[in-house]
């Protein structure tokens, strides 16, 4: 190897000079002394390099995974200044540990006997600390907060750049054989090059606090990382084994890289393999089985998606189903007496056949009072339970929705892809998680009955308002009837009574259709002026006069035809029947800005200013004997259905007056032919 004197020199000079300044005091005394340590064998490892005839070749390694080691070993340090982070590094210390005895067996060994696909157990092992120490600093680095990355980003930095270059100098030996010989002996360079960058965290240690965090989504992916990348390396010494077998060798090589390529997709889009990784890492790299935050944003965000597609019922099953990586679910829901109906499920086709649960298993969950094992060790010998789960394709659990310290549903979870017991975490969680599906389960139901009352309600009122118009109808045919004793031989008098019956008859079926409509009539552009005119022309016989009016023009509401057309049949009716001995009528229309405003006077009783305020407008509250009491609270109701008003001027012995305020309707404009 060619190594020039000058920059093994450098790198023992520059590392020395850090680590007598990580050992001169300061805050941190172990992480100081931590990075003392990796300094010192780094200056090791380069005074070595000064005498390379004199020294054994076994010698270089050993200093060579020593300081490599000694730097893995400090970004491990880091992290286990998190307060309980001990289990968490608990598996990268393991890892480190594999990775220095497969160094040292190799160095031990030699290259002859240890040589797997013509590369060294030793090589082998310091590419893996490279690539373990490269995703430490990434690990740190992004989880360390803006004070803390202040404090140890050099450190990081020099890090970094080693391992980073080592992984590059070391990469020709994998590929070809034999390492680089320039960038081999550029690597006490870079050694010297990170020292300074070292020395200036040295001087910002009293920043580092101990509540460094370690993301767990990059644990996890950095673990997948790093089994991948093993992986690789595995693959490519068996490919360089094959290289020299010949030309068959070189078929074997090309189809070893195929299906190792294939294997590795597999295991990347398997939902299975993923959940048995997570599995893995979460027992042994973490305290907790569960990152409790990042699935409780997820149930959040399941539970609130609105579509056409994922119903509420739907929803709930797959939010409970994705923490614990089960395929599918089934919910079912308390319908009546002891019955819970299935009324959702997540892909689980099995369970398209249960209609209802069992009386044993709703037994069951009422006794355990939370989630209740679903396999056949834990069923036992229950043969009721046994026939229903053998069934059903083994159901893994069911999970009692309890609300108010009743068995609102029961949500049944199919096997998790990875293999889990029912654990002192998945009950508590599943505890919560049942907890809160079956908050949003009755509120939902709430809501539910909230809306049929509702409808029933404005059912309710909307027969209260037709029975009044039917019982208005009954009363004008009734004057018809009592006139013709008198006027039945009248043609005029005829001719007037048929009409009126014809526009009973149409009213009364127009009432029928509102009856069957839940909805209340839409508005259209209407001819005020038109309808005005027509009801005079009907209504001229119950009073003395009936005048119209119509200063300006034109008057076209916005407003539902049937509505306005009831409440002038109730407010003329009302007027004939108050005055009893004949009454005048006037009606004037006339805009009012935006509006259109339409007034109906008559020279009756009139009432006084307390009667229109406190009973003229009170439902069921009436003067007439037989009367709903309803007439003038529907004609306000109506009224403003259609965006409108209505206002009541009157005084006894001086009439009254009635405003009806409409919305203008737009004029169309006129096409020129």
């Amino acid at each position: 190897m060619l190594v020039l004197p000058l920059i093994p020199l450098l790198a023992v000079l520059a590392c020395l000079g850090a680590a007598l300044a990580a050992l001169g005091g300061g805050p941190g005394r172990r992480l100081r002394a931590a990075v003392a340590g990796s300094l010192l064998l780094t200056a090791l490892w380069a005074g070595l390099l000064l005498a390379p005839a004199s020294v054994p070749p076994w010698a270089v390694a050993l200093a060579d995974l020593a300081r490599a080691g000694a730097g893995v070993a400090v970004l491990v340090f880091l992290l286990g200044l998190v307060a309980g982070a001990g289990e968490r590094a608990g598996g990268l210390v393991a890892a480190l540990g594999v990775l220095l005895v497969l160094g040292i067996a190799g160095v031990a060994l030699g290259p002859g006997t240890a040589a797997v696909g013509g590369l060294g157990l030793d090589l082998l092992a310091r590419l893996g600390l490279d690539v373990l120490g490269l995703l430490l600093v990434e690990n740190v680095f992004r989880n360390a907060g803006e004070s803390r990355r202040w404090a140890c980003k050099h450190l990081l930095l020099g890090l970094g750049a080693v391992y980073a270059f080592d992984l590059f100098a070391l990469a020709d030996a994998v590929l070809y054989g034999s390492g680089d010989r320039a960038a081999m002996a550029s690597r006490p360079l870079v050694a010297a090059l990170a020292a300074p960058l070292v020395a200036v965290s040295l001087r910002r240690f009293p920043g580092l606090v101990a509540d460094i965090s370690v993301s767990r989504a990059l644990v996890l992916h950095g673990t997948a990382l790093v089994g991948a990348g093993l992986y690789l390396i595995a693959v490519a010494v068996a490919a360089q084994g094959l290289r020299e077998g010949g030309a068959w060798a070189e078929v074997a090589r090309l189809a070893l890289m195929l299906g190792a390529a294939l294997v590795l997709a597999v295991l990347v889009l398997s939902a299975e393999a993923k959940a048995k990784a997570r599995r893995w890492a979460s027992q042994n790299l973490f305290p907790l089985a569960y990152d409790y935050r990042r699935e409780w944003l997820r149930f959040i965000e399941t539970m609130a998606q609105d579509s056409a597609d994922a119903s509420l019922y739907r929803r709930s099953v797959r939010a409970v189903a994705d923490v614990f990586d089960c395929a599918g679910g089934a919910l079912f829901l308390h319908q009546r007496a002891d019955v819970y109906v299935q009324v959702a499920r997540h892909g689980w086709p099995e369970a398209a056949s249960l209609l209802a649960l069992p009386a044993p298993l709703l037994d069951r969950l009422r006794a355990a009072g939370g989630p209740v094992d679903l396999t056949d060790a834990a069923v036992g010998n229950d043969a009721a339970l046994l026939s229903w789960l053998h069934g059903l394709d083994r159901p893994w659990l069911a999970v009692p929705l309890l609300a108010g310290g009743q068995l609102l549903g029961v949500i049944l979870l199919g096997q998790p892809r990875a293999p889990r017991a029912l654990g002192w975490e998945e009950r508590e969680l599943l505890q919560v998680l049942g907890t809160q599906v079956a908050s949003y389960l009755r509120e939902d139901q709430a809501n539910r009955a909230l809306a049929v009352a509702q409808r029933f309600e404005r059912t309710g009122r909307r027969f209260t308002f037709v029975a009044h118009d039917v019982k208005t109808t009954v009363s004008q045919l009734d004057l018809v009837v009592r006139q013709a004793d008198r006027h039945g031989h009248d043609p005029e008098f005829l001719a007037d009574a048929l009409e009126t019956v014809r526009h009973s008859v149409g009213r009364l079926r127009a009432l029928l259709v509102r009856l069957r409509d839940d909805e209340p009539g839409s508005a259209a552009p209407l001819d005020l002026a038109a309808l005005a005119a027509e009801l005079a022309d009907r209504k001229r016989r119950l009073a003395s006069a009936f005048t119209v009016r119509a200063d300006g023009g034109p008057f076209l509401a916005q407003a539902d035809p049937l509505a306005v057309a009831t409440v002038l049949e109730n407010l003329v009716q009302n007027a004939v029947e108050a005055a009893e001995g004949g009454v005048s009528l006037t009606l004037t229309l006339r805009r009012a800005g935006a509006d259109i405003l339409l007034e109906l006077a008559d020279d009756g009783p009139g009432m006084t200013r307390s009667f229109v305020e406190t009973r003229l407008f009170a439902p069921f509250a009436s003067t007439k004997e037989g009367g709903f009491g309803i007439g003038m609270h529907q004609c306000r109701c109506l009224a403003e259905e259609w965006g409108g008003s209505l206002s009541v001027d009157s005084r006894p012995g001086g009439g009254t007056r009635v405003t009806l305020a409409f919305p203008a309707a737009p004029i169309p404009l006129a096409i020129p032919s």
